[in-house]
């Protein structure tokens, strides 16, 4: 039997990373996020309405699972929004599937209704059992903005590209203490603090590309799990005016392999080699999501040369991976969003 507590600030953000971790030691490919997407999310923490987040414990007090529940607060994208993950190791899989489905189930049932009110929930393609559940209680697939897990192994990364002229690369350490952290105005005034409250936060791998007038052109937070050897990119970004010039593949190869004495993802990861759980070797991997994104197929229209666009399902560009930090492979799994109207 399972001991479920709910936990706050500081201890939540400690035992949410240590279920993660060890979740990434049970099997290298399986689940939705990475330990350093929880330390990212930290950020939002003072912005929401309200939170509750179980952890479900075993007998010697290690957490096997937890229901993350965030409420958007009134600054943010969506207000009243519930935002839920459950997540698990996979060596409890069978345990968590008989204890703690059916109350999570409940609790996203329990969450306080309200006109134009969402539960969100973010689920794995190929778990058909939690998808099922879901859907037999009113949730469903929101088409179109599923997003793909892409892997890429860290020991034969792709030559540095270099930034275009008058572009130069910074990271956190060089900030001088009267200019904003580059997140702030996406982020808010304690990014930078929020930041170095992770415990797998390190600020030389906090990057951004600089114009000679010190304006941000892109940035680019790499994270890392030494332990299993995963290094993730969470958040990559290029302000909208620096697109399509190759910045963001530079910064994330840069950060992938820091040739500038700031160590890098790769430099960071565990040894290539490195026995994890049940003996299997670990590869040192780096970790990126993309939007899918449906490619219009262009067919002749009945009885006239020009053509007319129509859909064709299952069929996808990855446009990030073009200018991007090739070559990504594709890996598992898909993220599938989730949702379900509360009644007003």
């Amino acid at each position: 039997m399972l001991d479920a507590i709910d936990l706050t600030g500081h201890d939540y953000l400690r035992v949410v990373t240590e279920l993660l971790l060890a979740a990434r030691g049970d099997d290298p490919m399986a689940g939705l996020y990475e330990a350093g997407d929880l330390q990212w999310w930290w950020k939002d923490e003072d912005a929401l309405a309200s939170s509750r987040h179980t952890f479900w414990l075993d007998e010697a007090r290690r957490p096997l699972a937890s229901l993350i529940v965030s409420e958007q607060g009134p600054g943010q994208r969506q207000a009243g929004r519930f935002d839920c993950d459950l997540l698990w190791r996979p060596a409890a899989d069978a345990v968590v599937r008989a204890e703690v489905f059916p109350v999570a189930l409940e609790r996203l049932a329990a969450l306080p209704a309200g006109p134009g009110r969402t539960v969100a929930i973010v689920v794995d393609e190929r778990d058909a059992d939690w998808r099922g559940r879901l859907e037999a209680v009113g949730f469903r697939h929101e088409s179109g903005e599923d997003e793909v897990q892409m892997w890429q192994r860290s020991a034969a990364p792709p030559p540095p590209r270099p930034l275009p002229a008058g572009m130069r690369f910074d990271d956190e350490r060089s900030r001088p203490a009267d200019r904003l952290h580059h997140l702030v105005a996406r982020n808010g005034e304690r990014v930078a603090a929020r930041l170095r409250e992770g415990s797998l936060y390190r600020p030389e791998l906090d990057l951004c590309v600089r114009l000679e007038t010190g304006e941000v052109a892109a940035y680019c937070v790499c994270w890392l799990d030494p332990t299993n050897g995963v290094g993730l990119f969470e958040p990559v970004r290029t302000e909208d005016a620096y697109q399509r010039r190759g910045i963001e593949g530079a910064a994330d190869g840069r950060g992938a392999k820091d040739d500038g004495g700031g160590g890098g993802v790769d430099q960071g990861l565990a040894p290539a080699g490195e026995r994890g759980g049940a003996g299997a070797v670990r590869e040192r991997r780096l970790r990126g999501r993309f939007r899918q994104t449906p490619i219009p197929t262009v067919a002749p229209a009945a009885g006239r040369g020009r053509p007319s666009r129509r859909s064709r399902p299952f069929r996808f560009r990855l446009s990030p991976c073009r200018s991007g930090y090739a070559p990504f492979s594709i890996g598992t799994p898909t993220m599938l969003p989730y949702s379900v109207q509360l009644p007003s």
